[in-house]
């Protein structure tokens, strides 16, 4: 019975725990910062959704620069979010890179 309560309580403290619900609630409430640091941790190359929000996370707080990397990764796994094309385009022009954005 013991050993049942404390699995069961570790099983909710770790959904409870959770980075990636917490920075979902976190980009809801427009806390980018916090996405950001929810997410940089966890972020992998193939996930578009993910690196689609970092990308978002900083583009919103106003550092387009640092969001590059994050919008390429999301194209390249396929996003579905056509904006993306967009917004990879002004971040490069942020970082100068004005071939590339073309």
């Amino acid at each position: 019975m013991k050993k049942g309560f404390v699995f069961l309580w570790i099983v909710v403290l770790a959904i409870g725990c959770n980075p990636l619900k917490k920075a979902e609630k976190s980009f809801a409430r427009e806390e980018f910062n916090q996405v950001i640091n929810h997410y940089k941790g966890s972020v992998k190359p193939g996930d578009a959704e993910v690196n689609y929000i970092l990308a978002e996370a900083y583009r919103r707080s106003n550092r387009i620069e640092q969001s590059t990397p994050y919008y390429e990764a999301a194209l390249k796994a396929g996003t579905d979010k056509e904006i993306a094309n967009y917004f990879y385009a002004k971040s490069l022009q942020a970082n100068g890179q004005y071939d590339k954005a073309a």
